[in-house]
């Protein structure tokens, strides 16, 4: 439950925040 919606909010968080560097290397 509660933990693992928590975890997934903040990796989501992370996830979206942080560059992507697969996007800028097939860029």
């Amino acid at each position: 439950s509660q933990i693992s919606k928590q975890w997934s909010d903040t990796l989501r968080r992370g996830l979206q925040e942080m560059p992507k560097p697969t996007d800028d290397y097939w860029r």
